[in-house]
Protein backbone atom coordinates (compact mmCIF):
# COMPACT_ATOMS: atom_id res chain seq x y z
CA UNK A 1 0.00 0.00 0.00
CA UNK A 2 1.47 3.30 -1.08
CA UNK A 3 1.60 6.19 1.42
CA UNK A 4 -0.80 9.12 0.83
CA UNK A 5 0.85 12.04 -1.01
CA UNK A 6 1.73 15.04 1.21
CA UNK A 7 -0.50 17.91 0.00
CA UNK A 8 1.26 21.32 -0.28
CA UNK A 9 -1.56 22.98 1.71
CA UNK A 10 -0.85 20.68 4.66
CA UNK A 11 2.80 21.72 4.39
CA UNK A 12 1.85 25.41 4.62
CA UNK A 13 -0.38 24.79 7.63
CA UNK A 14 2.38 22.87 9.37
CA UNK A 15 4.85 25.64 8.62
CA UNK A 16 2.48 28.21 10.10
CA UNK A 17 2.24 26.19 13.33
CA UNK A 18 6.01 26.02 13.55
CA UNK A 19 6.65 29.76 12.83
CA UNK A 20 8.66 31.43 15.58
CA UNK A 21 6.86 33.94 17.76
CA UNK A 22 9.06 36.76 16.50
CA UNK A 23 7.76 36.33 12.95
CA UNK A 24 4.17 36.26 14.16
CA UNK A 25 4.74 39.60 15.86
CA UNK A 26 5.91 41.07 12.56
CA UNK A 27 2.59 40.30 10.86
CA UNK A 28 1.27 43.91 11.08
CA UNK A 29 4.14 45.24 9.01
CA UNK A 30 3.40 42.61 6.39
CA UNK A 31 -0.16 43.89 6.20
CA UNK A 32 1.22 47.41 5.78
CA UNK A 33 3.55 46.22 3.06
CA UNK A 34 0.61 44.66 1.25
CA UNK A 35 -1.18 47.99 1.51
CA UNK A 36 1.77 49.85 0.06
CA UNK A 37 2.10 47.29 -2.72
CA UNK A 38 -1.30 48.34 -4.09
CA UNK A 39 -1.14 51.04 -6.75
CA UNK A 40 -4.39 52.58 -5.51
CA UNK A 41 -2.75 53.27 -2.14
CA UNK A 42 -0.41 55.71 -3.85
CA UNK A 43 -2.67 57.30 -6.44
CA UNK A 44 -4.55 60.43 -5.44
CA UNK A 45 -8.02 61.03 -6.86
CA UNK A 46 -7.88 62.96 -10.15
CA UNK A 47 -8.15 66.73 -10.04
CA UNK A 48 -11.41 68.39 -11.00
CA UNK A 49 -11.47 71.57 -13.11
CA UNK A 50 -11.81 74.68 -10.97
CA UNK A 51 -14.91 76.88 -11.28
CA UNK A 52 -14.84 80.59 -12.20
CA UNK A 53 -13.91 83.04 -9.44
CA UNK A 54 -16.80 84.70 -7.56
CA UNK A 55 -17.01 87.38 -4.88
CA UNK A 56 -18.69 84.94 -2.47
CA UNK A 57 -15.85 82.50 -2.98
CA UNK A 58 -13.24 85.15 -2.20
CA UNK A 59 -15.10 86.42 0.85
CA UNK A 60 -15.45 82.90 2.26
CA UNK A 61 -11.74 82.21 1.71
CA UNK A 62 -10.78 85.54 3.30
CA UNK A 63 -12.84 84.84 6.42
CA UNK A 64 -11.39 81.33 6.72
CA UNK A 65 -7.80 82.62 6.41
CA UNK A 66 -8.48 85.27 9.03
CA UNK A 67 -9.87 82.58 11.33
CA UNK A 68 -6.74 80.50 10.89
CA UNK A 69 -4.43 83.39 11.77
CA UNK A 70 -6.48 84.35 14.82
CA UNK A 71 -6.43 80.74 16.02
CA UNK A 72 -2.63 80.66 15.80
CA UNK A 73 -2.19 83.63 18.13
CA UNK A 74 -0.60 83.07 21.51
CA UNK A 75 -2.07 84.83 24.57
CA UNK A 76 1.00 87.11 24.50
CA UNK A 77 0.09 88.37 20.99
CA UNK A 78 2.55 86.70 18.61
CA UNK A 79 1.77 83.66 16.45
CA UNK A 80 2.55 79.97 16.05
CA UNK A 81 4.87 79.62 13.10
CA UNK A 82 3.77 76.47 11.27
CA UNK A 83 1.54 73.40 11.48
CA UNK A 84 1.54 70.05 9.67
CA UNK A 85 -1.98 68.60 9.61
CA UNK A 86 -0.92 65.06 8.63
CA UNK A 87 1.68 64.82 11.38
CA UNK A 88 -0.60 66.90 13.65
CA UNK A 89 2.55 68.70 14.76
CA UNK A 90 3.41 72.34 15.39
CA UNK A 91 6.72 73.82 14.32
CA UNK A 92 7.94 76.33 16.87
CA UNK A 93 10.54 77.88 14.58
CA UNK A 94 10.22 81.66 14.68
CA UNK A 95 10.86 84.66 12.43
CA UNK A 96 10.35 88.24 13.57
CA UNK A 97 9.72 89.61 10.06
CA UNK A 98 6.99 87.06 9.36
CA UNK A 99 5.47 87.73 12.78
CA UNK A 100 5.16 91.42 11.90
CA UNK A 101 3.78 90.47 8.48
CA UNK A 102 0.96 88.45 10.05
CA UNK A 103 0.11 91.39 12.30
CA UNK A 104 -0.06 93.68 9.26
CA UNK A 105 -2.33 91.18 7.49
CA UNK A 106 -4.75 91.13 10.43
CA UNK A 107 -4.75 94.94 10.67
CA UNK A 108 -5.39 95.11 6.93
CA UNK A 109 -8.22 92.58 7.27
CA UNK A 110 -9.65 94.58 10.17
CA UNK A 111 -9.59 97.72 8.04
CA UNK A 112 -11.53 96.25 5.12
CA UNK A 113 -13.53 93.39 6.67
CA UNK A 114 -14.04 94.46 10.28
CA UNK A 115 -15.13 91.99 12.94
CA UNK A 116 -14.80 92.31 16.68
CA UNK A 117 -12.68 89.13 16.79
CA UNK A 118 -10.22 90.54 14.23
CA UNK A 119 -9.98 93.85 16.09
CA UNK A 120 -9.17 92.06 19.35
CA UNK A 121 -6.53 89.98 17.60
CA UNK A 122 -4.99 93.06 15.96
CA UNK A 123 -4.91 94.92 19.29
CA UNK A 124 -3.30 91.96 21.03
CA UNK A 125 -0.61 91.76 18.33
CA UNK A 126 0.04 95.50 18.37
CA UNK A 127 0.33 95.43 22.16
CA UNK A 128 2.86 92.58 21.91
CA UNK A 129 5.16 94.73 19.76
CA UNK A 130 4.47 97.98 21.60
CA UNK A 131 5.56 96.38 24.88
CA UNK A 132 8.89 95.41 23.35
CA UNK A 133 10.01 98.86 22.16
CA UNK A 134 13.56 99.78 23.10
CA UNK A 135 15.81 102.81 22.82
CA UNK A 136 18.88 102.73 20.60
CA UNK A 137 22.28 103.00 22.29
CA UNK A 138 23.73 105.31 19.61
CA UNK A 139 20.76 107.55 18.70
CA UNK A 140 17.80 109.17 20.50
CA UNK A 141 15.35 106.78 18.85
CA UNK A 142 12.91 104.08 19.94
CA UNK A 143 12.15 100.98 17.87
CA UNK A 144 10.15 97.77 18.19
CA UNK A 145 12.10 94.60 18.90
CA UNK A 146 11.08 90.95 18.97
CA UNK A 147 11.23 89.03 22.24
CA UNK A 148 14.79 89.08 23.57
CA UNK A 149 16.45 89.26 20.14
CA UNK A 150 19.22 91.86 19.95
CA UNK A 151 19.03 92.24 16.16
CA UNK A 152 16.27 94.44 14.74
CA UNK A 153 15.40 93.46 11.18
CA UNK A 154 14.47 96.53 9.13
CA UNK A 155 11.69 94.60 7.40
CA UNK A 156 10.12 93.90 10.80
CA UNK A 157 9.89 97.63 11.49
CA UNK A 158 8.51 98.43 8.02
CA UNK A 159 5.77 95.81 8.39
CA UNK A 160 4.94 97.06 11.87
CA UNK A 161 4.52 100.57 10.42
CA UNK A 162 2.16 99.14 7.78
CA UNK A 163 0.18 97.44 10.55
CA UNK A 164 -0.12 100.72 12.47
CA UNK A 165 -1.28 102.66 9.40
CA UNK A 166 -3.96 100.11 8.51
CA UNK A 167 -5.12 99.81 12.11
CA UNK A 168 -5.46 103.58 12.44
CA UNK A 169 -7.20 103.82 9.06
CA UNK A 170 -9.73 101.23 10.11
CA UNK A 171 -10.28 102.15 13.74
CA UNK A 172 -9.55 105.83 14.32
CA UNK A 173 -13.21 106.84 14.05
CA UNK A 174 -13.86 104.64 17.07
CA UNK A 175 -10.85 105.85 19.07
CA UNK A 176 -10.61 108.94 21.22
CA UNK A 177 -7.59 111.21 20.80
CA UNK A 178 -5.89 109.80 23.93
CA UNK A 179 -6.52 106.26 22.67
CA UNK A 180 -4.91 107.07 19.30
CA UNK A 181 -1.77 108.59 20.76
CA UNK A 182 0.18 105.38 21.55
CA UNK A 183 -0.30 104.18 17.97
CA UNK A 184 0.58 107.54 16.43
CA UNK A 185 3.66 107.83 18.64
CA UNK A 186 4.77 104.31 17.70
CA UNK A 187 4.31 105.12 14.01
CA UNK A 188 6.39 108.28 14.43
CA UNK A 189 9.16 106.48 16.33
CA UNK A 190 9.44 103.58 13.94
CA UNK A 191 9.36 105.74 10.82
CA UNK A 192 12.25 107.71 12.34
CA UNK A 193 14.11 104.44 12.84
CA UNK A 194 13.57 103.56 9.18
CA UNK A 195 14.97 106.96 8.25
CA UNK A 196 18.02 106.16 10.41
CA UNK A 197 18.48 102.99 8.32
CA UNK A 198 18.36 104.78 4.95
CA UNK A 199 21.32 104.47 2.58
CA UNK A 200 22.23 107.01 -0.10
CA UNK A 201 21.92 104.39 -2.86
CA UNK A 202 18.17 104.15 -2.20
CA UNK A 203 18.30 101.01 -0.06
CA UNK A 204 17.89 100.58 3.68
CA UNK A 205 20.31 98.83 6.03
CA UNK A 206 19.19 95.23 6.42
CA UNK A 207 19.34 95.19 10.21
CA UNK A 208 20.41 96.99 13.35
CA UNK A 209 22.41 95.29 16.10
CA UNK A 210 21.42 96.65 19.49
CA UNK A 211 24.68 95.36 21.00
CA UNK A 212 26.90 95.64 17.95
CA UNK A 213 28.86 97.97 15.71
CA UNK A 214 27.18 100.04 13.00
CA UNK A 215 28.90 99.26 9.70
CA UNK A 216 29.97 102.06 7.32
CA UNK A 217 27.44 102.81 4.62
CA UNK A 218 29.54 101.46 1.74
CA UNK A 219 29.63 97.93 3.22
CA UNK A 220 26.30 97.88 5.06
CA UNK A 221 24.23 94.88 3.84
CA UNK A 222 20.77 95.44 2.39
CA UNK A 223 17.82 93.21 1.49
CA UNK A 224 15.71 93.47 -1.66
CA UNK A 225 12.72 92.28 0.40
CA UNK A 226 13.22 94.97 3.02
CA UNK A 227 13.83 97.68 0.41
CA UNK A 228 10.41 96.94 -1.08
CA UNK A 229 8.74 96.74 2.34
CA UNK A 230 10.22 100.09 3.37
CA UNK A 231 9.09 101.75 0.14
CA UNK A 232 5.56 100.47 0.68
CA UNK A 233 5.57 101.58 4.33
CA UNK A 234 6.70 105.08 3.31
CA UNK A 235 4.05 105.32 0.56
CA UNK A 236 1.19 104.11 2.79
CA UNK A 237 2.29 106.33 5.69
CA UNK A 238 2.60 109.33 3.36
CA UNK A 239 -0.96 108.76 2.11
CA UNK A 240 -2.16 108.52 5.72
CA UNK A 241 -0.59 111.86 6.68
CA UNK A 242 -1.63 113.49 3.39
CA UNK A 243 -5.28 112.80 4.22
CA UNK A 244 -4.85 114.36 7.68
CA UNK A 245 -3.36 117.84 7.31
CA UNK A 246 -3.47 118.34 11.08
CA UNK A 247 -0.82 115.62 11.44
CA UNK A 248 2.72 116.40 10.30
CA UNK A 249 4.78 113.50 8.90
CA UNK A 250 7.67 112.81 11.29
CA UNK A 251 10.14 112.39 8.38
CA UNK A 252 10.20 113.61 4.74
CA UNK A 253 8.39 110.59 3.32
CA UNK A 254 7.58 112.10 -0.07
CA UNK A 255 11.13 113.30 -0.66
CA UNK A 256 12.56 109.88 0.16
CA UNK A 257 10.12 108.18 -2.23
CA UNK A 258 11.10 110.53 -5.03
CA UNK A 259 14.77 109.77 -4.41
CA UNK A 260 14.68 106.05 -3.60
CA UNK A 261 12.02 104.71 -5.95
CA UNK A 262 13.88 105.36 -9.24
CA UNK A 263 17.15 104.05 -7.74
CA UNK A 264 15.54 100.83 -6.56
CA UNK A 265 13.54 100.26 -9.74
CA UNK A 266 16.77 100.57 -11.71
CA UNK A 267 18.58 98.24 -9.31
CA UNK A 268 15.90 95.53 -9.20
CA UNK A 269 14.64 95.62 -12.79
CA UNK A 270 17.04 96.95 -15.45
CA UNK A 271 20.28 95.92 -13.72
CA UNK A 272 18.89 92.51 -12.74
CA UNK A 273 17.46 91.83 -16.19
CA UNK A 274 20.73 92.59 -18.00
CA UNK A 275 23.32 89.90 -18.67
CA UNK A 276 25.05 89.02 -15.42
CA UNK A 277 22.17 90.38 -13.32
CA UNK A 278 20.61 88.40 -10.50
CA UNK A 279 16.81 88.13 -10.67
CA UNK A 280 16.71 86.60 -7.20
CA UNK A 281 16.86 90.23 -6.09
CA UNK A 282 13.91 90.99 -8.37
CA UNK A 283 11.91 88.19 -6.77
CA UNK A 284 12.51 89.60 -3.27
CA UNK A 285 11.55 93.11 -4.33
CA UNK A 286 8.70 92.08 -6.62
CA UNK A 287 5.35 92.38 -4.86
CA UNK A 288 6.50 95.05 -2.44
CA UNK A 289 7.87 97.15 -5.29
CA UNK A 290 4.74 96.75 -7.40
CA UNK A 291 2.50 97.70 -4.47
CA UNK A 292 4.77 100.65 -3.61
CA UNK A 293 4.55 101.88 -7.22
CA UNK A 294 0.76 101.71 -7.17
CA UNK A 295 0.50 103.53 -3.84
CA UNK A 296 3.06 106.21 -4.78
CA UNK A 297 1.06 106.98 -7.91
CA UNK A 298 -1.97 107.64 -5.69
CA UNK A 299 0.15 109.88 -3.44
CA UNK A 300 1.45 112.12 -6.25
CA UNK A 301 -1.30 112.24 -8.90
CA UNK A 302 -0.14 115.54 -10.44
CA UNK A 303 3.47 114.50 -10.99
CA UNK A 304 3.56 113.09 -14.51
CA UNK A 305 7.14 111.88 -14.12
CA UNK A 306 6.18 109.82 -11.07
CA UNK A 307 3.05 108.56 -12.80
CA UNK A 308 5.10 107.27 -15.74
CA UNK A 309 7.86 105.84 -13.55
CA UNK A 310 5.53 103.96 -11.21
CA UNK A 311 3.39 102.54 -14.02
CA UNK A 312 6.40 101.35 -15.99
CA UNK A 313 8.00 99.96 -12.83
CA UNK A 314 4.93 97.93 -11.86
CA UNK A 315 4.45 96.63 -15.42
CA UNK A 316 8.11 95.67 -15.87
CA UNK A 317 8.06 93.77 -12.59
CA UNK A 318 4.86 91.90 -13.49
CA UNK A 319 5.92 91.03 -17.04
CA UNK A 320 9.09 89.56 -15.51
CA UNK A 321 6.98 87.61 -13.00
CA UNK A 322 4.89 86.07 -15.79
CA UNK A 323 7.39 85.64 -18.63
CA UNK A 324 10.76 85.64 -16.86
CA UNK A 325 10.04 83.94 -13.55
CA UNK A 326 7.24 81.85 -15.14
CA UNK A 327 5.14 82.06 -12.01
CA UNK A 328 2.31 79.99 -13.48
CA UNK A 329 4.56 76.92 -13.66
CA UNK A 330 5.85 77.23 -10.08
CA UNK A 331 4.84 74.40 -7.74
CA UNK A 332 5.19 76.36 -4.49
CA UNK A 333 2.69 78.81 -3.06
CA UNK A 334 2.77 82.02 -5.09
CA UNK A 335 0.36 84.20 -3.13
CA UNK A 336 3.08 86.84 -3.02
CA UNK A 337 2.98 87.04 -6.83
CA UNK A 338 -0.79 87.62 -6.83
CA UNK A 339 -0.24 90.61 -4.52
CA UNK A 340 2.05 92.23 -7.08
CA UNK A 341 -0.10 91.28 -10.06
CA UNK A 342 -3.23 92.69 -8.41
CA UNK A 343 -1.45 95.96 -7.59
CA UNK A 344 -0.25 96.21 -11.20
CA UNK A 345 -3.77 95.62 -12.52
CA UNK A 346 -5.03 98.50 -10.36
CA UNK A 347 -2.19 100.71 -11.63
CA UNK A 348 -2.88 99.81 -15.28
CA UNK A 349 -6.62 100.43 -14.92
CA UNK A 350 -6.00 103.82 -13.32
CA UNK A 351 -3.73 104.74 -16.26
CA UNK A 352 -6.37 103.64 -18.77
CA UNK A 353 -4.37 100.65 -20.04
CA UNK A 354 -7.35 98.34 -20.33
CA UNK A 355 -5.67 95.83 -22.64
CA UNK A 356 -2.77 95.31 -20.22
CA UNK A 357 -5.12 95.18 -17.25
CA UNK A 358 -7.30 92.56 -18.93
CA UNK A 359 -4.31 90.43 -19.90
CA UNK A 360 -3.07 90.51 -16.31
CA UNK A 361 -6.54 89.65 -15.00
CA UNK A 362 -6.71 86.62 -17.28
CA UNK A 363 -3.36 85.35 -15.96
CA UNK A 364 -4.06 86.20 -12.31
CA UNK A 365 -7.49 84.58 -11.89
CA UNK A 366 -6.45 80.95 -12.60
CA UNK A 367 -3.32 81.42 -10.50
CA UNK A 368 -5.39 82.62 -7.56
CA UNK A 369 -8.03 79.90 -8.00
CA UNK A 370 -5.33 77.22 -7.88
CA UNK A 371 -3.93 78.68 -4.66
CA UNK A 372 -7.41 78.91 -3.12
CA UNK A 373 -7.80 75.15 -3.64
CA UNK A 374 -4.88 74.72 -1.22
CA UNK A 375 -6.91 76.16 1.69
CA UNK A 376 -8.13 73.68 4.29
CA UNK A 377 -11.90 74.03 4.62
CA UNK A 378 -11.96 76.79 2.01
CA UNK A 379 -14.53 77.16 -0.77
CA UNK A 380 -12.38 75.13 -3.20
CA UNK A 381 -11.08 72.46 -0.81
CA UNK A 382 -13.13 69.78 -2.59
CA UNK A 383 -10.97 70.31 -5.68
CA UNK A 384 -7.76 69.38 -3.86
CA UNK A 385 -6.90 65.65 -4.24
CA UNK A 386 -4.87 65.59 -1.01
CA UNK A 387 -7.73 67.08 1.01
CA UNK A 388 -10.16 64.59 -0.51
CA UNK A 389 -7.84 61.73 0.37
CA UNK A 390 -7.70 62.98 3.97
CA UNK A 391 -11.38 63.91 4.23
CA UNK A 392 -12.63 63.60 7.80
CA UNK A 393 -9.14 63.22 9.21
CA UNK A 394 -7.75 66.76 9.03
CA UNK A 395 -7.69 68.27 12.56
CA UNK A 396 -10.03 71.26 13.04
CA UNK A 397 -7.11 73.49 14.06
CA UNK A 398 -6.00 73.48 10.40
CA UNK A 399 -9.22 75.17 9.22
CA UNK A 400 -8.52 78.16 7.00
CA UNK A 401 -4.82 77.38 6.70
CA UNK A 402 -3.17 77.44 3.27
CA UNK A 403 -0.56 74.86 2.40
CA UNK A 404 2.87 75.42 0.88
CA UNK A 405 2.16 73.24 -2.18
CA UNK A 406 -0.83 71.40 -3.64
CA UNK A 407 0.29 68.05 -2.21
CA UNK A 408 1.64 69.34 1.11
CA UNK A 409 0.10 69.26 4.58
CA UNK A 410 2.46 71.98 5.85
CA UNK A 411 0.89 75.36 6.72
CA UNK A 412 3.12 78.37 7.42
CA UNK A 413 1.77 81.65 8.78
CA UNK A 414 3.54 83.82 6.20
CA UNK A 415 2.01 81.79 3.35
CA UNK A 416 -1.44 82.39 4.84
CA UNK A 417 -0.63 86.06 5.40
CA UNK A 418 0.44 86.69 1.79
CA UNK A 419 -2.54 84.87 0.32
CA UNK A 420 -4.98 86.62 2.63
CA UNK A 421 -3.67 90.00 1.52
CA UNK A 422 -3.68 88.83 -2.12
CA UNK A 423 -7.36 87.86 -1.83
CA UNK A 424 -8.25 91.23 -0.31
CA UNK A 425 -6.55 92.93 -3.26
CA UNK A 426 -8.33 90.54 -5.64
CA UNK A 427 -11.69 91.79 -4.34
CA UNK A 428 -10.67 95.30 -5.44
CA UNK A 429 -9.56 94.00 -8.85
CA UNK A 430 -12.35 91.58 -9.73
CA UNK A 431 -15.31 92.68 -7.58
CA UNK A 432 -14.89 96.32 -6.52
CA UNK A 433 -18.64 96.60 -5.96
CA UNK A 434 -18.34 94.14 -3.03
CA UNK A 435 -16.05 96.44 -1.01
CA UNK A 436 -17.59 98.27 1.96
Amino acid sequence: MHPRPFHPLRLLLLAALLLPAAFAQDAPWRLQLSHYAQRKSWELPPEKPLPPLTADMLEEAIEAAGTYLRNQQYPEGNFRYAYDFIADALEEKDNQVRQAGVLWSLCNLNRYRFTEETRRSALLGLDFFLRSQRGLPDAPLVVVTYKSETVVRTGTVALFCLALVDFLEGQERYLTEPQKQPFLLALENNLKFLQYQELENGSWREEYELNGVRLPEDIAPFSSYFDGECLLAYAKAALYYQARPALAPPIPLEARLRDALPKLLRKYTVECFEEGGDTDYTKGFYQWGAMACQQTALLLPQDQGIQKLTLEGALALSWWQIFGHKVESRSGNTGYAVEGLAATILAAERAGLQEEAEFLRQRTEPLLLRLMSWQVGGPLAAYNPLFRAWEGRIPPRAFGGITSTADSSFIRIDVVQHQLHAMLLALQVFFPESLP
